[in-house]
């Protein structure tokens, strides 16, 4: 009999607050890119791995009006649920 055990896979999320026009970029990992275009929730399609690292940067800040956005809580490891408390402000 042949075993194989594999990780639950999770997703990565967290809050966009702050956010007063246009729409903001953000990535997970260098591979899944979304647009998020008001305040609020979102989260990532991309299943990761139990264990895996994750990284999620601002890679296009909004433009009308011109904001500064960063991302606190965005790198880390999955540990064994979903991740829900990546801030971007």
């Amino acid at each position: 009999m042949d075993v194989n055990c594999v990780s639950a896979p999770y997703k990565v999320g967290g809050t966009v607050l702050g956010l007063i026009g246009g729409s903001l970029k953000i990535q997970v990992n260098a591979t899944e890119e979304i647009t998020v275009a008001a305040n609020g929730t979102f989260q990532f399609t991309q299943a990761i791995a139990d264990g895996t690292t994750y990284n999620v940067q601002v890679t296009q800040n909004p433009a009308s009006p011109a904001q500064t956005c960063s991302a606190s809580k965005n790198k880390s490891s999955v540990r064994s649920k979903d991740v829900t408390d990546v801030a971007i402000v």
